[in-house]
């Protein structure tokens, strides 16, 4: 660990305004907090396709008589925390260069004032905006379970239906938000964070090459990057890629033999994913609807357990052709760059991806505006 002298606290200002680019200064008073050892943490990117940032210490230093102070440089602005102690509360904020002040209550981290940063005010705006999203939606889930246990089908789709209003709302403004703040670090941070698995390809392709090569340079940048890449093999226009997969009574079939005779609807699903099962009504009236125009879907469940999966398929009494992924990260969570589900592709009669992810009426949308052009 690296200890930085008291005589760190007394250094004349001068000397850190001579210039030095890149460089930050974080000086912090903790009422009440005394001997209390403090780190300096930044975050690197996990390994894996589901990897979560970690965290890593840059420098630690100890809290003297509420004070405590950093100085070093920044590769390029970016979230910062200060972890104090063991079993304590931790800090988080937009690092930026500069002088950035930090004045808390030993007893109240979270509600820390932090000086200094504009990248910092705009995250918080942000994070405000965006509780009050999650406050509301979270609300309406717990009134979605309490009139679905009482049988309320009524009331419990309105609430589902506001949830998604909610939620609707809440990626448009992280959005909006993003194209304000394009010239900005914090804008591949946000899509990085808020957008990344869901974004489809045009949108994140346009979202990038927006940004300013200072931000594409960041650690967000290069994982917009990175599903920038991945992403190309989903891509409208791009060819479909074929799996090989077993049906319910365990013979193995090629999604080629299906290729080439009409529209193919490749439906991602499982047994124990709800919104997946809600999606069932609105892909039966579509599988109805355009029969006649030789439309398919091929159902690939990602079950695990496989009576799970026969169990679920004769509830919901599925018709179309329905398979069984045993190893997605290489079949299809890797060759379609699956995320969460439900999720789906729709492919062409000459084998290309035309559409991902429809979801409610955007499916039935989308076959309209391909037959009635027959």
């Amino acid at each position: 660990m690296k200890q930085l002298s008291l005589l760190l606290l007394f250094i004349p200002l001068i000397a850190f305004s001579c210039n030095h680019e890149n460089r930050f200064k974080i000086s912090g008073h903790i009422k009440d907090m005394d001997d209390v050892p403090v780190a300096l943490q930044l975050t690197k990117l996990g390994k894996g396709k589901f990897a979560i940032p970690q965290w890593y210490t840059i420098d630690s230093t100890k809290v003297n008589k509420g004070r405590f102070l950093f100085i070093g440089r920044l590769e390029y602005p970016q979230i910062m925390r200060l972890k104090f102690g063991d079993g304590m509360h931790y800090m988080k904020f937009f690092g930026d260069y500069g002088k950035i002040k930090v004045n808390a209550n030993k007893d109240r981290l979270s509600d820390a004032k932090i000086k200094g940063s504009k990248l910092h005010d705009q995250y918080e705006q942000f994070q405000d905006q965006i509780s009050n999203f999650r406050g509301k939606i979270a609300n309406l889930s717990i009134k979605y379970k309490k009139a679905i246990r009482k049988g309320n089908k009524q009331k419990a789709n309105k609430y589902r239906d506001k949830n998604k209003q909610i939620s609707e709302k809440q990626m448009s403004y992280v959005k909006n938000f993003v194209l304000e703040h394009k010239n900005s670090v914090i804008a591949p941070f946000i899509i990085e964070k808020w957008l990344l698995s869901s974004i489809k390809y045009d949108e994140l392709v346009s979202f990038y090459n927006m940004l300013p090569p200072a931000s594409k340079n960041t650690k967000y940048g290069q994982a917009l990057k990175e599903k920038k890449q991945h992403l190309e093999s989903r891509r409208t226009g791009a060819k479909y890629k074929n799996l090989v997969l077993r049906d319910t009574t365990k013979n193995t079939q090629n999604l080629s033999e299906y290729i080439g005779k009409g529209y193919v609807l490749l439906e991602f699903w499982a047994s124990w994913c709800g919104p997946c099962r809600e999606e069932i009504p609105n892909l039966k009236k579509a599988y109805i609807k355009f029969d006649e125009h030789n439309f398919e879907i091929i159902g690939i469940s990602l079950d695990k357990n496989r009576k799970a999966w026969l169990k679920a398929l004769h509830q919901e009494d599925i018709t179309w052709p329905q398979f069984r992924d045993k190893n997605p990260s290489k079949q299809s969570s890797g060759k379609y760059q699956i995320n969460g589900i439900p999720f789906n592709v729709l492919i062409n009669p000459e084998g290309k991806i035309v559409a991902t992810n429809l979801r409610g009426n955007e499916l039935d949308n989308k076959l309209n505006e391909i037959y009635s052009n027959k």
